[in-house]
């Protein structure tokens, strides 16, 4: 009796010590460019790019990816190294200071024109693309007001999720481009 329970018990013990997982390696990942000196120019207007809106789904640390079946699959070894909507502001407030225009943008800024953009979508998609998807709005302090829709795709030529953050950066400066021609 003894060795009979003597031997299950190292066999559980065992068992047990077969099946457990190697903990995976969470990979985190950051949209911005290397922090770069701001570009000198003439500056005729300050704007302030307000706080980015997202949809709950992609507020959260977990990269997002889209099937063909219409479902969000949570990447949870794939994770954004820090909050998804600020670094999404501080990529269009670098790529708009960088931009050919006489504007400077801010995070913070009390008297200033200001812009803000929502996003509807914002993801790697297993059909090989990127999609970027809401609206955004220009606010000048004379309380005039210009919206806009936009969708931007941008195609994925390689697989790993490191290759997709590469393309979502790219999907964002292709929003910045857009924003610009509207100053």
């Amino acid at each position: 009796m003894i060795k009979s329970s003597l031997l299950l018990i190292t066999s559980l013990v065992l068992l047990g010590c077969s099946t457990l997982e190697t903990e995976k390696p969470v990979s985190y990942y950051v949209l911005d460019a290397k922090p770069s000196a701001l570009i000198k120019k003439r500056i005729r207007s300050l704007y302030k790019v307000n706080p980015i809106a997202l949809p709950d789904y992609l507020n959260q640390p977990n990269i997002v990816l889209r099937d063909q079946s219409q479902r969000l699959h949570i990447a949870y070894y794939h994770s954004w190294a820090d909050d998804l909507a600020s670094t999404i502001r501080r990529v269009i407030i670098s790529e708009l200071n960088n931009a050919k225009n006489t504007a400077r943008f801010k995070a913070r800024c009390t008297y200033c024109d200001s812009i803000t953009v929502t996003l509807d979508h914002f993801y790697p998609t297993t059909q090989g693309e990127v999609i970027l998807s809401g609206f955004y709005q220009i606010e000048k302090r004379d309380k005039t007001s210009y919206s806009q829709d936009f969708f931007i795709k941008v195609d994925l030529d390689e697989n790993g999720y490191e290759h997709a953050v590469k393309k979502m950066r790219a999907a964002l400066i292709a929003l910045t481009l857009k924003i610009n021609k509207q100053l």
